[in-house]
């Protein structure tokens, strides 16, 4: 242990050979009966979501066979390994990642997002893809400020990811999320947000839904022309 008031100390020896790119050191090291293979840097990152952020699939392979990966390790954001594959856009490490039996696709980080919604946001149909195929994905889950997946794409003008989430049969198309709107807060679904960012591409793809019940477009209509409604913003 350091001395008072000192930083501790960190093992980062993986880190280290992953950064490198040294495949082969970092196989030696996997066979030590003593190596701590969740070990953190300082920012909490663990060796899996270094490999996962570099884009290295044949090191996140190595780390998932270890015995003892956790594959859901977060750092100090509540980000874990399939959050930052969805935040780079990686399609190898995230479905590396999926497939693994221990891997918690509906994780929430500290703002309540999953990889769903970062991909959502992020406009990654093809992460959005390799998520919605795991079949323990719950795709109505929704973030601290209570926005979907589905919201979130609708309101950014995501319009191939909102064909991906409506093709799965468990999609809530009227789940709404709280929105100000003149000094009060009204409950705003996918299609009230389609409808105010006159995305409609994504307003039609919306209503052709069987499932969608239509909101009260005059109260769509008096959104648009209120300056002081705030457009929508997630931390996740």
């Amino acid at each position: 242990m350091g001395a008072c008031g000192s930083s501790p100390a960190y093992d980062t020896s993986l880190i280290k050979t992953i950064v490198k790119g040294d495949a082969a050191k970092l196989a030696a090291l996997l066979l030590s009966p003593t190596v701590d293979i969740n070990q953190t840097d300082s920012t909490g990152w663990t060796p899996l979501i270094h490999a996962v952020s570099l884009n290295k699939p044949e090191m996140v392979s190595q780390l998932l066979k270890h015995d003892e990966i956790d594959p859901n390790q977060a750092d100090r954001n509540g980000r874990g390994p399939l959050d930052y594959a969805a935040r780079g856009n990686l399609p190898e490490p995230a479905q590396l990642l999926v497939d693994h039996d221990r891997c918690d696709p509906n994780q929430q980080n500290n703002g309540g997002g999953t990889a769903l919604h970062v991909a959502s946001q992020e406009n990654h149909p093809d992460i959005v893809r390799i998520l919605l195929a795991h079949l323990q994905l719950k795709v109505n889950l929704v973030t601290n400020d209570g926005a979907s997946a589905l919201f979130i794409a609708a309101e950014r003008g995501h319009e191939r990811v909102v064909q991906l989430l409506l093709g799965n049969v468990e999609i809530d198309v009227n789940l709404a999320m709280p929105w100000k709107l003149q000094g009060a807060t009204v409950d705003a679904t996918p299609l009230f947000a389609a409808t105010f960012q006159e995305a409609q591409p994504i307003v039609d793809l919306l209503v052709a839904h069987p499932g969608i019940e239509i909101p009260r477009y005059s109260q769509v209509a008096a959104c648009q022309q209120d300056e002081s409604t705030e457009q929508v913003e997630m931390a996740i």
